[in-house]
């Protein structure tokens, strides 16, 4: 019976070809402009997410009372994180990082690119694996470097760049000793080359310096730990250091990862407006189709007329109207992913992004398209399959 109702529908297309084209190609350009969507703020609300910890890390910020309201600072002092996981059991680990350009050289090449300034427990802390080297032996002594696989192409070629020396800012010699595995793009830790602090020659008599502040410190708490009481002993750290009188009003609070690219830029609530224009979307175009099937609905009286005269529940004829309507749903859903396809490349290239549709790699895709397309198909037949039966 299933088999006999998609005969019915593509004889039924092949009869009315302009009608069907019309609807199915509306369908579809308002499933690629919700897929769209839903790839853009996918990637949005998902920042940091690939990180294993993700839900244990957290970002130290400063708050300090001003006469117009709160200021709230991210940057942090150098002696802080070692002080942080030295004075606190429940932090598991720190690191401090923060970025500069400098100019790199290998050989005759010479460039000038971003320098990642991070303890080797950043590697720990976030998930950052290492495609090439060892971990435990990526930072064996302070003049070791890990450098991004575009990095190790750009300066290497195809050559291993294990054990190759480049030379940083006219004056550091650094050993190459990993290679980072590609790290997501909407993650907030970004690396080229990553370079230990303590490397630099500023770095000694600047150890103890609580006076300036210019870095991230990030922390990863053990499981049991609760944010809250950690913060809640913050009070007297800030004391011990700086002295009760020299703080006026500063605090140390703790921002959890997930939620540190949408405090920075307030993606999210740009993304949840962008999905209720996706739902809007979706709804006009099943409102269009409706419209589109209702409208043609007399010329398929005589054909309801004659399966009724012959015995034709009305139940069998809804059930054939919404085969109908799902499968020119999945025809307009194979179509909108193929202009999915046809535009994501100009679309990254204009807004530098990284969005792609893997099927291979994830059949969730396929599983939330493939419902995407029954649902959209269910909405958009559900009332031409009432009113035409």
């Amino acid at each position: 019976m299933f088999f006999n109702y998609i005969k019915i529908a593509f004889r039924h297309f092949a009869k009315h070809k302009l009608n069907g084209f019309i609807k199915v190609f509306g369908l579809a350009v308002g499933i690629a402009a919700a897929i769209m969507i839903f790839l853009y703020t996918n990637h949005e609300l998902t920042y940091d997410a690939f990180n294993e910890n993700a839900e244990n890390i957290y970002l130290v910020y400063k708050e300090r009372p001003t006469p117009t309201g709160t200021q709230i600072t991210r940057d942090t002092w150098l002696p802080m994180a070692a002080a942080l996981r030295s004075d606190y059991p429940a932090i598991k680990n720190a690191a401090r990082y923060w970025t500069d350009n400098e100019w790199v050289e290998v050989g005759e090449q010479k460039f000038q690119e971003e320098i990642a300034y991070a303890d080797p427990a950043l590697l720990e802390i976030f998930t950052l694996p290492l495609a090439k080297g060892n971990r435990d032996g990526a930072f064996s002594d302070i003049n070791s470097v890990v450098i991004s696989q575009e990095i190790a192409k750009k300066y290497f070629g195809d050559a291993d760049p294990i054990g190759k020396t480049l030379r940083m800012a006219f004056r550091y010699e650094f050993t190459v000793r990993g290679v980072l595995a590609e790290i997501p793009d909407n993650s907030s830790v970004q690396i080229d080359i990553m370079v230990n602090p303590e490397s630099q020659q500023w770095y000694e008599r600047n150890a103890e310096n609580w006076g300036s502040s210019w870095l991230y410190t990030f922390i990863l708490l053990n499981q049991d730990a609760k944010p809250s009481a950690l913060e809640a002993q913050f009070p007297a750290f800030v004391s011990k250091t700086w002295g009760a009188d020299e703080t006026k009003g500063l605090t140390l609070k703790l921002l959890p990862l997930p939620a540190l690219y949408n405090d920075l830029t307030g993606a999210n609530t740009y993304a949840y407006i962008l999905l209720i224009i996706a739902v809007a979307i979706i709804l006009i175009a099943s409102i269009n189709f409706m419209n589109l099937t209702t409208a043609g609905s007399m010329e398929r009286a005589r054909e309801i007329g004659m399966r009724k005269v012959l015995g034709a529940e009305r139940t069998r004829l809804i059930r054939q109207f919404l085969t109908e309507a799902v499968l020119m749903s999945l025809i307009a859903l194979a179509i909108g992913i193929g202009i999915v396809e046809l535009i994501l490349p100009f679309f990254n290239a204009l807004y530098d992004l990284p969005l792609a549709l893997n099927f291979q790699s994830n059949f969730m895709i396929i599983r939330d398209l493939v419902s995407l397309g029954i649902v959209v198909g269910l909405l958009a037949g559900a009332y031409p399959a009432i009113f035409l039966s």
